[in-house]
């Protein structure tokens, strides 16, 4: 009678698990409901799966599950969340001041920078915007679709790209575009080379960006395309763009494929 509770028991609460053909390292058995990290014996991962008990594992058919499946798995589970921010500047109201230690040139770009735009135009968004460069097919579409923006902006007399030069190097770049009733934007925010930040580089590109808007007669500004940050913690750019007095007009999640 003791032994059927007990079977009864187990029934009701423990997990199958997935084992290697080595079931003599099997572990012991689980609650469904607990936090799961994959454990391996070996080169084989031992995943839990939410069944009844089976008391003879030595019947059942066993699955194998590499460690880099295993990882996939897990990583797919755990990402972070990605909100979709955008950002409404009001050029009535006065820009906060920057410091800045850098020691670049700020100027506004021309035809014969275009080929030392394109060796950073992807880096300079790495690793914030790497899951978009895996969206998009790769560094080299990414690349294309970047230029595409760049050569549009460099193109009209109503746009700008402003780059940041260090000697012969272009380290970093911001669009902005003036249109019609005193409306404009930042063209795909700012952007700079790792090794080249926190040094107050994106700030004076941006501002430059913002004081050109307002000389051209622009009083609003928003984002040419929405930026982003994580479910809990906001990406650099975000932190940029409000310390340069940007507001949030909107904030949602992202839907990723």
């Amino acid at each position: 009678m003791v032994l059927q509770q007990h079977e009864a028991q187990l029934e009701q609460s423990a997990t199958a698990w997935q084992l290697s053909q080595d079931v003599s390292e099997q572990p012991q058995a689980g609650h469904a409901e607990e936090e799961y990290t994959p454990n391996a014996i070996g080169k084989t991962v031992i995943q839990p799966l939410v069944s009844a008990y089976f008391p003879n594992a030595r019947n059942q058919a066993p699955r194998m599950i590499t460690m880099g499946q295993a990882r996939q798995a897990w990583s797919a589970k755990t990402k972070p969340k990605i909100r979709n921010i955008e950002f409404l500047w009001d050029l009535e109201e006065p820009l906060p001041k920057i410091r800045s230690k850098h020691n670049v040139t700020i100027k506004a770009a021309v035809p014969k920078d275009r080929e030392r735009l394109r060796k950073i135009v992807v880096e300079a968004y790495l690793p914030e915007w790497s899951w978009w460069v895996r969206q998009i097919g790769g560094k080299e579409r990414a690349r294309a679709d970047l230029m595409s923006y760049v050569s549009e902006f460099m193109r009209d007399r109503k746009k700008r790209i402003f780059v940041a030069e260090q000697g012969e190097k272009i380290v970093g770049f911001c669009g902005a575009a003036k249109y019609n009733r005193g409306t404009g934007t930042i063209g795909y925010g700012v952007a700079v080379l790792p090794r080249f930040r926190r040094r107050g580089i994106g700030s004076i590109l941006l501002r430059t960006a913002l004081d050109w808007l307002k000389k051209s007669g622009v009083g609003l500004v928003t984002l040419e395309e929405a930026t982003f940050g994580f479910e809990n913690k906001d990406s650099p750019a975000v932190l940029l763009y409000k310390n340069l007095g940007g507001m949030i007009i909107r904030d949602q999640p992202l839907t990723r494929s």
